[in-house]
């Protein structure tokens, strides 16, 4: 369309695409409000603070009922589209590293890639205005997030990571479901985010990204199972011994197991302590757990709604 447009005098069609696209992405419309969503991400080639928040109201409208992953979905992913444009000094740029950790608290695999993403963008965007030059990203995010604390709070509690105590390592806490994401994708982008937040945080110390420090040792800790570059930089002091448990050697084998041989009283007189299989556990104790789950995620979603409300 801008290829065409260039040869048409006082040629206007992307700006009426871009007219036509905010407003059915800003009216209710179970079917055409994600699509135009996505288009409006996509096409939009300037966007302004109050347009985001109000993209925010819509989010916060659809955590209200969690019944529409779709459109929250969308929601996201236009936001991720949408932040560059933003201007450098806007105070969402910081907000969205908020809504971002908080839709991966969502217990919905889909908005956890997007939410990944939309992650991925802010830490990209917020590098490139070199913020994190001169500061460490955890005081300049817990800055950004103190006058929200309270709901933050609830959302640190509900999800059993505490970013006050140790925000490097509630941060991994949340990137580490992405290393069990189906989608290849999402894999591959939480080893990049891990490697990215490395960079960020040797830069105000001017260090190499691979010393171990305080701060690193939670992002080397979670890469170093899988980034040949991290083993070779970090050489591991301590290794658990391989063994062979096919070879032949029960007594090897039963040791790697933590086991006893049959027949064999142990060497605690037989009160080895064995974990339950999934089929002997009580039915009810996993209803009740599943119940609870369901309980707390819901807790999340309207603890979140709030944070969302508050920010827009």
């Amino acid at each position: 369309m801008e290829a065409c447009m260039r040869d048409i005098p006082e040629c206007d069609w992307l700006q009426t695409w871009t007219s036509l696209a905010k407003s059915f992405a800003f009216c209710y419309n179970p079917a055409l409000q994600p699509r135009a969503l996505i288009v409006f991400g996509c096409i939009s080639k300037s966007i302004t603070d109050q347009d985001v928040k109000q993209l925010l109201r819509i989010l916060v409208k659809a955590l209200e009922s969690f019944n529409d992953i779709i459109l929250l979905e969308a929601l996201v992913m236009c936001l991720t589209r949408l932040q560059p444009l933003l201007r450098p000094e806007s105070p969402i740029h910081k907000a969205l590293f908020w809504i971002a950790i908080s839709v991966l608290q969502l217990d919905e695999s889909t908005l956890y890639a997007a939410g990944l993403a939309l992650l991925e963008q802010n830490l990209h965007t917020l590098n490139s205005q070199q913020l994190f030059d001169k500061q460490n990203i955890a005081d300049v995010m817990m800055a950004t997030r103190e006058p929200l604390e309270w709901h933050f709070k609830q959302l640190d509690h509900a999800v059993g990571l505490s970013f006050k105590s140790n925000f490097h390592f509630a941060l991994v806490g949340h990137l580490l479901k992405g290393f069990r994401h189906p989608t290849p994708t999402t894999v591959s982008r939480t080893s990049r985010i891990l490697t990215m937040l490395l960079g960020i945080i040797a830069k105000p110390q001017r260090r190499d990204k691979f010393e171990v420090t305080p701060e690193s040792v939670a992002y080397l800790t979670a890469l170093v199972c899988l980034s040949e570059e991290v083993r070779s930089r970090c050489h591991v002091k301590h290794t658990l011994p391989r063994v062979d448990v096919a070879g032949g050697d029960p007594s090897a084998a039963g040791a790697a197991t933590g086991g006893t041989q049959p027949g064999s009283a142990g060497g605690n007189g037989g009160n080895v302590r064995r974990q339950k299989s999934w089929d002997m556990l009580d039915q009810s104790a996993i209803q009740y757990a599943r119940q609870s789950h369901k309980v707390q995620q819901h807790q999340v979603n309207v603890m979140f709604g709030r944070l969302a409300l508050d920010i827009a």
